[in-house]
């Protein structure tokens, strides 16, 4: 191996700090290791920021020289190492260290002084990524555009960025939010950029973002707003609806190169001024995020059907993946936005009772393409479409209809979480709608991931208390226990599992006489119970039995899993870790 490809082994079990001395030990070492040291500049604290400043010394004339920190030199040297800069503070980007002001006072003599100035008004020359603050008090009410437009001249300078995240950046500055529509646009390699606002945003900084992305290079665009949207905006010049014509973002026939656009922001009243018009010239899109489409259950059903769905039909022809968040939406309407995507590979569900039965219909009636079905946050599904979309759709490859607790949390885009909504996601396969025969068996045996839940055990009355007072199970429960085994047997693909049992428990035929009885889950992953049926499942690396009883999972089940299981990597939700402390068959597995 080559000096930098071992130092980049040696790099990923060090800190910063260790790192910064492994650069002292030889010049070899001080060029393989600063690769490394320098590829991410972090600004996390301000302590950070100041080490960049430069000092200033009065000379013996009295006159104030700026002389460059070791910090700053060591930048220099090193620029053409630095990919990526992560910061915390806006005012970063008015120092003079990236493209800032010049130090006052300079002498004729100090031509390396002057150099090493002219050096830093140059862009970083492989810098891709940049994610930071882009407004420190944005927060409180207060827009600092200096700092904001600073930062944006920045991004301008460096043309080697392919990725911005700006983060509560002042959507509530028109005139601010119009220079990054301006910066979107004539940014030569910008492809991929996320904008966040905390505070209330206006219309028109929205109108201004979606115009630049769509104008540049921007591929992928994610604009969140977690606050209100303004309506009372200034008009943009030449773009406002007449009498005789609709509202027109980008020039008549223009197509844009966007490909993944996200838009969570309260549009209510708005989509003929920024989603609508924007969609006419996107035909490349492939992927539509927009969990927040109205709040108004009478506009609702207008939106989705007259509006949305034949908008996604004409303009949209490659559109492949939809996340769609639309609670207040009526089945009728679901349908009809649903015969106007016939292509999707992807459909994700981000509010409740967004699906019902004649939707669910509809979807399958697409079967041949779909591939990744999320309606986890889904209410109001019913048991029976559930079974259906298992009985149809053979080329799911992902399939969630319940929660867990990292998509209940949030996920790792920085989009926000279902935990709100959590309790509520009860969607259950109710067992007496299996049927127990060999037809109709699940056909989407290429499932990756699968989370599922199975309720329907106590109304079946398959659990009574004996004059000795002890729990007994029905055979016929035993019977769909083992339906639910077999099918789970065939998906061999399977790399992640996430159960969910019982969604409560009552009229379980357990009486008063006998309240301290545990009600069993019947299907409780034991061995007794079936557990080894899942042999088959060599490829499971995760399993999550958050939402899933677990009081039969002891040594001997732990046992099998290791050893029958062996590229399981993590268990999520578990309480006996004691359990696979103990088990010594195959390798550790993680406990989350």
């Amino acid at each position: 191996m080559t000096i930098p490809l071992i130092c980049e082994e040696i790099a990923a079990s060090l800190d910063q700090t260790d790192i910064a001395h492994c650069t002292l030990v030889s010049s070899d070492w001080n060029e393989a290791f600063s690769r490394v040291l320098w590829k991410n500049l972090f600004f996390h604290r301000q302590q950070d920021v100041a080490q960049f400043q430069r000092n200033r010394s009065v000379s013996h004339d009295g006159s104030q020289r700026a002389k460059m920190s070791p910090m700053q030199q060591g930048l220099i040297r090193n620029k053409d190492y630095v990919l990526c800069i992560h910061s915390v503070f806006c005012y970063t980007f008015q120092s003079s260290l990236l493209g800032g002001t010049q130090p006052e006072t300079l002498t004729r003599s100090n031509t390396t002084a002057s150099n090493n100035d002219a050096i830093l008004e140059q862009p970083f020359p492989n810098l891709v990524r940049l994610e930071t603050l882009a407004s420190e008090l944005h927060n409180k009410g207060i827009v600092d555009n200096t700092n904001t437009e600073k930062l944006l001249q920045f991004v301008t300078l460096n043309t080697t960025l392919t990725t911005i995240v700006l983060i509560n950046f002042p959507l509530a500055s028109v005139k601010t939010s119009k220079l990054l529509g301006v910066t979107l646009e004539t940014h030569e390699n910008l492809n991929s950029v996320t904008i966040s606002c905390f505070k209330t945003a206006d219309r028109s900084s929205i109108r201004h973002v979606l115009r630049g992305a769509a104008l540049g290079n921007v591929q992928k665009l994610v604009v969140i707003c977690r606050s209100t949207v303004a309506w009372d905006d200034e008009p943009l010049a030449a773009l406002e609806p007449t009498a005789s014509s609709p509202f027109q973002l980008l020039p008549e026939g223009y197509q844009s190169g966007l490909k993944d656009l996200t838009l969570e922001a309260s549009l209510t009243h708005a989509l003929d001024k920024t989603l609508l018009p924007l969609l006419r010239h996107c035909p490349n899109l492939r992927r539509l995020y927009i969990p927040q489409l109205a709040y108004i259950a009478e506009h609702q059903d207008s939106i989705v059907e007259q509006d949305l769905g034949p908008a996604l039909k004409t303009w949209c022809p490659n559109l492949r993946d939809l996340d769609l968040g639309c609670s207040l939406a009526t089945d009728k309407a679901m349908v009809s936005l649903l015969n106007n995507c016939r292509d999707l590979r992807s459909l994700t569900f981000s509010s409740p009772n967004a699906l019902g039965s004649l939707s669910t219909q509809a979807l399958v009636g697409f079967h041949a393409t779909l591939e990744r079905l999320d309606i986890g946050i889904c209410t109001g599904v019913d048991s029976k479409d559930l079974q259906l979309v298992l009985t149809s759709c053979p080329n799911l490859t992902v399939l969630k209809t319940v929660l867990t607790m990292e998509s209940s949390s949030g996920n790792e885009n920085g989009h926000g979480g279902h935990g709100r909504y959590h309790d509520l996601c009860e969607a259950r396969i109710e067992i007496q709608d299996l049927p127990l025969g060999a037809v109709p068996a699940w056909v989407c045996l290429k499932l990756r991931v699968l989370q599922v839940g199975f309720s329907g055990f106590t109304s079946l009355g398959g659990v009574h208390v004996s004059d000795q007072n002890e729990i007994e199970i029905s055979a016929t429960v035993h019977r769909y226990v083992d339906h639910i085994y077999s099918q789970l047997s065939k998906l061999t693909e399977l790399r992640t599992l996430v159960l969910a049992g019982e969604r409560e428990v009552e009229g379980n035929g357990i009486t008063s006489a006998a309240p301290t009885v545990k009600v069993p889950a019947m299907f409780d992953f034991s061995l007794s119970g079936g557990l080894n049926q899942l042999e088959s499942l060599h490829h499971l690396q995760e399993l999550d039995l958050t939402n899933f009883p677990q009081d039969k999972i002891a040594d001997d089940e732990v046992v099998w899993m290791k050893t029958h299981w062996p590229r399981l990597q993590r268990v999520i939700g578990y309480n006996g870790k004691q359990h696979f402390d103990r088990a010594k068959a195959a390798k550790s597995v993680t406990i989350v």
